[in-house]
């Protein structure tokens, strides 16, 4: 399950995928994954890199991407259907070189039982940080439900379901300040993070987030790494 969340307009898409054993693979359809595709990786943050770039003043550029974001949740909503797609479909292979339709995103994971009151939280976060420091992020932020996973030490699900609120941005001006902030909340409110894609992070929050499993990490890297030679400043920072 794939979620598309604004916190200023109050809004959730649900992309959600069954999987049936009845269906015939050769039948399977894939021109819904290409519209969501399109419109995901090239069309909209290429439309918000622009927005940004060409009006300054906010309460237009806004104004401009919450009425984009309506028509993308509605063309998601009509468009992206089917009762048997391919499932390959939905991978995204992005261009070597970036253009103007890049973007990035950060990720934090919370237990899936505690996850709509933390939500609503991080709608209040948005709104309060746009109104103290004039800045939120000019694409919609994505979700995801992520099963149980005890195969790496630093999985953001190793102690059960999760499911996830990802800003996204096309790295404007603010961002970075902005992942301070997020980062801050996400921790103080019992998530946890991606490790290799959560910008901007502290030893205490990684702490709180992975416990023990650091020094049981640390153990493993000491016996087969004693040189340190894989490991980076980033994580040695990190790490400890």
């Amino acid at each position: 399950m794939m979620m598309y969340i604004d916190p200023f307009l109050d809004t959730i898409t649900v992309e959600y995928r069954r999987y049936r054993e009845d269906r015939n693979p050769a039948r399977a359809t894939s021109w819904q994954w290409k519209l969501r595709n399109l419109v995901w990786s090239t069309l909209a943050p290429s439309f918000s890199y622009q927005v940004t770039k060409y009006f300054p003043i906010k309460a237009v550029r806004y104004f401009l991407i919450n009425m984009y974001n309506r028509l993308k949740s509605l063309v998601l909503v009509i468009g992206v259907r089917g009762d048997n797609t391919l499932d390959t479909a939905q991978m995204i292979r992005y261009p070597e070189k970036a253009t103007n339709s890049r973007y990035t995103f950060s990720i934090w994971a919370f237990p899936e039982e505690e996850y709509i009151r933390n939500l609503r939280a991080y709608f209040r976060f948005c709104h309060e940080y746009y109104q103290s420091w004039g800045y939120r992020p000019n694409m919609m932020h994505v979700g995801y439900r992520i099963n149980k996973d005890t195969s790496s030490l630093f999985s953001y699900s190793f102690g059960g379901h999760v499911m996830t609120f990802d800003p996204v941005s096309t790295g404007d001006a603010g961002w970075e300040q902005f992942l301070i902030a997020y980062n801050d909340f996400c921790s103080r409110h019992g998530g946890s993070p991606l490790f290799n894609q959560s910008n901007s992070l502290t030893r205490w929050q990684v702490e709180k987030a992975f416990g023990d499993r650091l020094d049981i990490f640390e153990g493993y890297r000491k016996r087969y790494d004693p040189a340190e030679r894989l490991l980076n400043v980033y994580f040695k920072q990190l790490l400890g």
